[in-house]
């Protein structure tokens, strides 16, 4: 089992962010994306996440003078824009060819007297991957690719697509062992443990209590302390910021996943515990700065001893 090791994992990459957070560069950019590479071959599941709070974050936090509705125009707006393109266009239908695979749990057909089976993703997600490098290939020699527009987006572009991007691609695009099926099969998975969301829900809840908060008033005390830090998201810094959107987040992806364990809880408890904890001293921090000054010297002189 991995928990540990993901959990770890998920803790560095929050590290990496505040260090780029705190000093924008190239180097705190390269270490941001190696921890990203470091957390996805741990394990998949774990690295979506992280992934998706972090992708969230950085969206609102280019957003934030937009409001709700300008926020949903903007991405409507960049989705009629892409599924225009060919390229967009051809991933619109694959997606779609994915969900129809999936509800119907797949085809099959007769080719040169050939029997062929589409069951899962790995069966087309290489011919796909193998056509988009194919693309990206032919517009970078057209150069209808503006590189240097693009690194100069975000420092860390350049490093994502180095550190990251480039040994995942190489990874998925191997053939073989299958790793698009491997990846597919390990984040959807087979359906075990408590059969329905809701027993699965009650499950997780006991286990909150009993197995990773040793009394219910710790658990209280903390879920406040979350609370009150989502309810004043704006004002938090890195890499609590992050974490308050990506608790609930891990939470209802654990809760619906087919696969139930009381021990995928670890991830989510962690984010739990970041931002309870960051809140928490937020809260002496203000208290010692709105204490009155000398207080604490009149406070030891009373003391025996105190000199």
């Amino acid at each position: 089992m991995t928990e540990v090791p993901g959990a770890a994992a998920q803790l560095m990459v929050l590290y990496c962010y505040l260090r780029y957070r705190q000093a924008p560069g190239g180097r705190t950019a390269r270490w941001f994306a190696t921890s990203l590479t470091v957390l996805f071959f741990t394990k998949y599941n774990y690295f979506l996440l992280l992934a998706v709070p972090l992708a969230l974050h950085g969206w609102l936090g280019r957003t934030a003078r937009q409001g709700a509705v300008g926020r949903l125009t903007a991405a409507g707006r960049w989705a009629r824009q892409v599924f225009a393109t060919p390229t967009g266009a051809f991933i619109g239908l694959y997606l779609v060819f994915l969900a129809v695979l999936t509800v119907t749990g797949g085809f099959e057909f007769d080719v040169a007297r050939q029997r062929v089976s589409v069951r899962t993703i790995g069966s087309t997600g290489h011919v796909v991957l193998y056509v988009l490098l194919a693309r990206l290939w032919l517009l970078h020699r057209r150069g209808r690719v503006d590189w240097p527009a693009l690194f100069a987006l975000d420092p860390r572009v350049r490093p994502l697509l180095l550190w990251f991007a480039l040994p995942v691609t190489v990874w998925f695009a191997s053939p073989y062992p299958n790793h698009i099926r491997d990846f597919a099969n390990l984040v959807v998975n087979r359906p075990t443990g408590e059969p329905t969301v809701v027993a699965g829900v009650a499950t997780y809840l006991d286990a909150l209590r009993g197995t990773y908060f040793y009394a219910e008033w710790l658990l209280a005390a903390a879920a406040i302390a979350f609370a009150v830090a989502a309810v004043l998201y704006r004002r938090q810094p890195p890499p609590d910021a992050v974490a308050d959107p990506g608790h609930p987040l891990q939470l209802a992806v654990v809760a619906v996943h087919p696969t139930r364990f009381t021990r995928f809880l670890l991830l989510p408890v962690v984010l739990l515990w970041l931002a309870a904890a960051g809140e928490v001293g937020r809260w002496i921090a203000g208290s010692a700065r709105r204490r009155p000054r000398g207080s604490r010297r009149r406070w030891c002189s009373c003391r025996p001893g105190y000199r």
